[in-house]
């Protein structure tokens, strides 16, 4: 099958211009090292469509990655992560350049690499490395990409020449030395100053004090890996296309579990704190007093972690995760340095119903495998096709063609072996959904169909379930939980109360369409796009780093909820994507009232007809906003992709 760039990214072009998309298409990044983060910040990149990449990594997969690497499977385990994530590169884009190091090179050879580059994305996970490959990009002035993921915190941000630097953010210090930065950074001391892992990235006191002793590496969890690595993607993203101003050093992303917002270096914060408290004591540990900081230290470490230790056996009553079965614990243990052995247990046992095989639907159910769920009961009955490449997680040059749910089966099973996956074929009918809903713990609607997602979020308050919303539209999104007793999905988006039928007559009409213009000025769709959607000749475009940014969300929300651990983000709340910018919100009123006023004036054919003049002025409108864009296109010389 010959694949076309133009048809494997077209929904791209719903928000970027053909001028954008060919800036993106053009650039080379570099990614030294293709495990966590930099394998899945490349394969996002990839489905954005961007076309060259150098992967340096001499690593290869181990049971421990399965809990997050994109690229880690049954049939990966042993094998090089820069070479498998290339081959997943050009099963994405056959016409991709990619050139793999699966060797270790030093920052001398990896610095004659940057020449090439347009942007250089350092992700190993000796993080003194990646402090000396950002130092050669900021001699050589070439852009670089930082996400620090740690727990349920992290940081990104993009480094450009001249802005401060990862250690001011950091606050790591400043050596000369490769060598002596990491022997530095790898002492017991120096690791005490990161104890703020316990508490912004919810790390369990008894894997922190491993971690410091050396017995442990750094606990991570899929969702946190994947939000921050496609904040990363959004920002690289912006960087090349031109589009947007990429959210760059000074300023960076914070994440934790429950906010998302753009700090900046030394603004008030409890970062700039803790960040000014391990640069006093780096500065103590060089001058007379470091016996007596090391020792204040250590007295202070051991009682705190007195403390937090028998905090937790206080609350700890179950056994280990995967109880009997080494090989679950294998691929899971990174979880249990944020959770317990009895909440990952809960996560393993609960039952997820995903109705429909979307892109939102199939990304959702491979990262809760990866998070340590085990139980799922998937229907649907799509194949993939070329416009999926962009964004669907199972979607290769190889799957088009091939039903959804059957690839998806055979990646859960290729992440755990014992998970138990039910597929239906079909979602159910409206008379069969409460039967089916009533034997999951979590519902998950993830069709493209609006009016029959109502149905099942109806379903769940019937059947006394919690429903997962996760809604992307080009840079706008949302992410939800709805229990039963909590405020309904209508309410949230400002749906009437009707039946299915009702319900979609009038979603599909233009004029209906037009109250949904929020579209261009929160989403960034494009006018002409837009202008095609209004007339139901386009679907919704959409964006891999975007789409994926708000599933890893979602499934940190399935996580809070399955293990008890903390209270899930529910309506009227919710994590709100606007413009590209990701918050902590509340449902638009003002998107919903402007909805209902939308049903009230077209809710019916005598509303429809008498509201012509409404829809004659949004046709003219577009049309008019159309040709100017035409005109600007023409001057730029402006070149599809789909013609090159």
């Amino acid at each position: 099958m010959n694949f076309s760039y133009g048809r494997l990214f077209e929904r791209n072009l719903g928000i970027f211009s053909f001028r954008e998309q060919e800036r993106i298409r053009r650039s080379r990044v570099l990614i030294v090292g293709c495990g966590g983060i930099g394998g899945t910040v490349a394969v996002m990149l990839a489905r954005a469509g961007v076309e060259g990449f150098t992967l340096v990594d001499f690593d290869v997969y181990s049971p421990t990655n399965m809990n997050r690497q994109v690229g880690c499977f049954d049939h990966t385990l042993g094998l090089s992560k820069a070479r498998v994530i290339g081959d997943m590169i050009l099963r994405i884009n056959p016409e991709a350049r990619v050139d793999v190091h699966d060797r270790l090179l030093s920052h001398e050879e990896i610095a004659r690499l940057m020449e090439d580059a347009d942007l250089v994305f350092p992700a190993a996970d000796d993080f003194a490395f990646s402090l000396f490959v950002f130092r050669d990009a900021r001699r050589l002035r070439k852009p670089a990409l930082l996400v620090v993921p740690s727990g349920t915190w992290a940081h990104t941000s993009l480094i450009l020449p001249g802005g401060p630097p990862p250690e001011t953010i950091e606050g790591v210090p400043a050596l000369s030395s490769y060598e002596e930065l990491r022997d530095t950074m790898e002492i017991r001391k120096f690791k005490l100053g990161t104890y703020f892992y316990t508490v912004l990235g919810n790390w369990r006191i008894g894997y922190y004090r491993d971690f410091v002793e050396g017995e442990a590496r750094l606990a991570q969890i899929c969702p946190t890996v994947w939000a921050s690595s496609a904040l990363g993607a959004l920002e690289v993203l912006k960087h090349l296309s031109g589009r947007w101003p990429p959210v760059a050093s000074p300023r960076y992303w914070e994440i934790t579990r429950d906010r998302i917002a753009v700090r900046k270096v030394n603004d008030l914060s409890l970062q700039t704190l803790l960040v000014w408290q391990r640069r006093i004591m780096w500065g103590l540990f060089h001058t007379p007093l470091a016996p007596l900081q090391e020792k204040l230290q250590s007295i202070w470490w051991n009682a705190y972690c007195r403390w937090g230790s028998f905090r937790e056996r206080k609350r700890e009553t179950a056994g280990p995760a995967g109880e009997g079965n080494r090989e679950y614990g294998d691929r899971f243990c990174r979880n249990l340095g944020i959770l317990k052995p009895k909440e990952q247990e809960k996560i393993r046992k609960t039952r997820v119903l995903i109705v429909g095989d979307s892109g939102t639907g199939e990304t959702l159910a491979v990262l809760l495998a990866r998070c340590g769920f085990e139980r799922f009961l998937l229907t649907g009955d799509g194949t993939y096709e070329e416009g999926d490449m962009n964004r669907q997680i199972g979607c290769f040059t190889g799957t088009v063609g091939r039903r959804k749910l059957e690839v998806v089966e055979e990646t859960l099973r290729s992440i755990n072996p014992t998970v138990r996956v039910e597929t239906r074929r079909g979602n159910p009918a409206p008379e069969e959904m409460d039967g089916l809903v009533s034997s999951a713990d979590l519902v998950v609607p993830a069709v493209d169909d609006l009016p029959y997602s109502v149905l099942l979020f109806r379903s769940a308050r019937r059947c006394g379930k919690t429903a997962l919303l996760c809604m992307p539209s080009g840079t706008m999104g949302w992410v939800s939980m709805f229990p039963p007793r909590g405020p309904s999905l209508e309410k949230m988006l400002g749906i009437p109360d009707t039946d299915l039928g009702v319900l979609r007559n009038v979603m599909k009409t233009a004029e209906y369409r037009c109250a949904q213009y929020h579209y261009i000025t929160e989403g960034d769709w494009r006018v002409d796009w837009f202008s095609d959607y209004f007339r139901g000749k386009r679907p919704l475009p959409l964006l891999c780093p975007v789409e994926w940014l708000l599933v890893s969300l979602g499934a940190l929300e399935a996580m809070k909820y399955a293990s008890g651990r903390w209270e899930p983000l529910s309506a009227p709340r919710c994590w709100r994507m606007k413009n590209g910018r990701i918050s902590v919100s509340r449902f638009s009123r003002f998107i919903s009232w402007h909805r209902r006023l939308g049903f009230v004036l077209f809710g019916s054919e005598r509303g429809i007809r008498s509201h012509k003049l409404t829809h004659l002025f949004w046709k003219h409108l577009f049309r008019f906003l159309k040709s100017r864009q035409k005109q600007l296109g023409k001057k730029e010389g402006l070149v599809s992709p789909s013609s090159r």
